[in-house]
């Protein structure tokens, strides 16, 4: 199993809490034909309302994340 994430924060949060490989990368730049067979491959959208880039447009209220 391995990971594939652009945020550093994440990478490393999921180092601390996985026992996989994770690359910091970011995808749209990676060749599947470079990567380890796999049988499955999962991927996933952003978890908008958690990541950094979030509020891009200030639009968030404070209490969401409560």
């Amino acid at each position: 199993m391995q990971s594939f994430e652009i945020d550093k924060t994440c990478c490393e949060t999921q180092k601390l809490n996985f026992n996989h490989n994770v690359n910091q990368t970011d995808i749209t730049q990676k060749l599947v034909l470079d990567e380890r067979e796999c049988d499955v491959m999962v991927a996933t959208y952003p978890c908008t309302k958690y990541s950094t880039i979030a509020d891009i447009h200030a639009t968030k209220s404070r209490d969401v994340l409560k």
